[in-house]
């Protein structure tokens, strides 16, 4: 509905996901390919984990390493889940997502999820989904800077994934 406020500024968005299951690895591989149109719109994807969010932990590529951190957690506070992680309330809503080059790893204490990808660098945890920007379109000019022609990234866009589950340390597995 391109009525709406929340759409306004969408022009069109189209898109295919592919997931390959393998038989003999513990790997599964998702690519998708997105057509879209717009301004002042960020395009996330989203992949859900169940996950004891209380004793979640993160861990992002940097440069020459790994980083552990707390999640960028955001989980709203009108949510169910909120009531399980022990964080003040505007911990909770916090926004924003921390960068990483391609790889990021979410679990608890007994299993976890790595993320690769192909340089999409932002990463958040938002009631347990591991949520990816993948695309921004900012044309609202913000204090003394604003977009430059061109900076809208829209178009068609192939983004390549692939998930890999680990028990108790994403160094083990």
């Amino acid at each position: 509905d391109n009525e709406s406020p929340l759409f306004s500024d969408l022009a069109y968005i189209r898109w295919e996901k592919e997931v390959v299951f393998y038989h003999e690895l513990h790997r599964i591989d998702v690519t998708v390919r997105l057509d879209w149109d717009g301004t002042n719109t960020e395009i996330l994807l989203g992949f859900p984990l169940s996950i004891a969010l209380e004793h979640t932990n993160a861990y992002y590529e940097i440069p020459f390493g790994a980083l552990e951190r707390r999640p960028c957690f955001e989980v709203p506070y009108s949510s169910p889940e909120s009531k399980k992680v022990s964080s003040e309330p505007a911990q909770l809503d916090a926004t924003g997502a921390w960068p990483a080059q391609t790889w990021v790893a979410y679990g608890d204490e007994d299993w976890g999820m790595v993320l690769a990808n192909e340089g999409t660098p932002a990463h958040r945890m938002r009631n347990g989904t591991i949520e990816v920007g993948v695309l921004r379109s900012p044309t609202r000019k913000f204090g003394p800077f604003s977009a430059p022609p061109g900076a809208l990234e829209t178009g068609r866009h192939v983004y390549r994934f692939s998930l890999c589950p680990y028990r108790e340390d994403w160094r083990n597995d």
